[in-house]
């Protein structure tokens, strides 16, 4: 099988928000895995597509975060897909909210 070369228009955008913090995504929380473990699949799968994966934007509590907070995160969001749109897929690692 032929593999995709990647171009920088080519990138995947992950962005999720969780309705728990981020201590239950740890091996003492409810789901008993940090978040990065349920990624790999999804992030193989843009790969296998020829596209670039740049960490994830993870918003945990969102449901809990004040409108400032949220503005904030927003305001992440549109700097990602700006980003993106502009050709410039950041690859920045912790780019997460705790």
């Amino acid at each position: 099988m032929t593999k995709v070369a990647p171009s920088r228009a080519d990138a995947a955008c992950g962005v999720t928000t969780t309705g728990a913090d981020a201590d239950s995504y740890s091996p003492t929380g409810m789901h008993a895995h940090p978040f990065e473990a349920f990624v790999p699949v999804v992030r193989q799968t843009a790969q296998f597509c020829g596209m670039i994966w740049p960490d994830p934007i993870i918003v945990h509590g969102a449901h809990r975060l004040a409108a400032a907070e949220l503005a904030g995160e927003d305001a992440r969001y549109r700097a990602r897909l700006a980003a993106l749109l502009e050709g410039d897929a950041p690859a920045v690692e912790g780019e997460r909210r705790a």
